[in-house]
């Protein structure tokens, strides 16, 4: 990724399973539609997809027939709530589990292709470090790594660190603390995090937000609808909007600047 340059294709991922990152990815690209943001989310947990189930949609077409030759990415895209458009995966299907090298750059073609028609294309890659998983991770330039206070989850996300860095990957990389009793809890251990990294690996993540224990993400998972969908006031959709925004701060496209010149001149 060039310098200062906006990223355009991002992976959002974890060093394990169980971490809430579908419902970071799926919630956080929601946010960003909110903002103004052209999003395409892209169910990459090739084998084990869910995110219809957190949509409650039943999709006809998912990415294993575009794998066969049957569809086209364009023709499986699908419009989500709030104008978000993703495109589903599979679940079910082993041969997707372990797709040969030409496939995962087919794909990843595909979505570089898809960042011309969109601000954002994001992955929602399955957990861990298999050859998959860090391909696509390598093609994308911003890398979201969803973590709990879990000692597991730290263990499993410095691992997924520390490899990404060995691939010269990590310098793109930020953490998002998920499940967290409260924001302290969550910054000690990202804290943690920065420090064992930058001891051991010379690099700092850094932290892209925090969210918080709450009750409904279970319930907008048991209604299979996004929680910023159902309970747009709870605190953590307030606490993602909060995530999108600075998101979009630091990395959204800047004004047109016919527009930006027609402001200064109007004030």
């Amino acid at each position: 990724m060039v310098s200062g340059a906006i990223p355009k294709l991002i992976a959002v991922t974890g060093g394990k399973g169980g971490v809430g990152k579908s419902h970071v990815a799926l919630n956080f690209s929601l946010a960003l539609v909110e903002l103004g943001q052209k999003v395409c989310l892209i169910d990459a947990d090739l084998g084990l997809a869910n995110l219809d189930l957190l949509l409650g949609v039943k999709p006809l077409f998912h990415l294993g027939h575009v794998f066969s030759g049957q569809k086209t990415v364009e023709e499986i895209l699908l419009e989500g709530p709030k104008g978000l458009c993703w495109i589903p995966g599979s679940s079910g299907f082993k041969q997707l589990a372990r797709l040969p090298e030409e496939d995962l750059q087919f794909l990843i073609q595909q979505a570089e292709k898809l960042t011309h028609r969109f601000d954002l294309v994001v992955f929602d890659t399955a957990a861990g470090i298999s050859p998959d998983v860090l391909m696509l991770l390598h093609a994308s330039q911003k890398i979201i790594v969803v973590l709990t206070p879990e000692p597991t989850s730290i263990t499993d996300s410095y691992a997924l660190i520390k490899t990404l860095k060995i691939e010269n990957t990590e310098s793109n990389l930020c953490l998002l603390l998920n499940q967290c009793r409260h924001e302290d809890e969550g910054r000690k251990v990202a804290l943690r995090v920065q420090r064992i990294c930058a001891h051991f690996l010379g690099m700092t993540p850094e932290l892209l937000g925090i969210l918080t224990q709450d009750d409904k993400v279970q319930l907008a998972t048991r209604k299979q609808k996004a929680f910023l969908e159902l309970y747009p006031d709870s605190t953590v959709s307030k606490q993602i909007r909060s995530i999108a925004q600075r998101w979009k701060q630091k990395n959204g496209k800047p004004m047109d600047p016919f527009f930006d010149n027609l402001k200064n001149f109007v004030s």
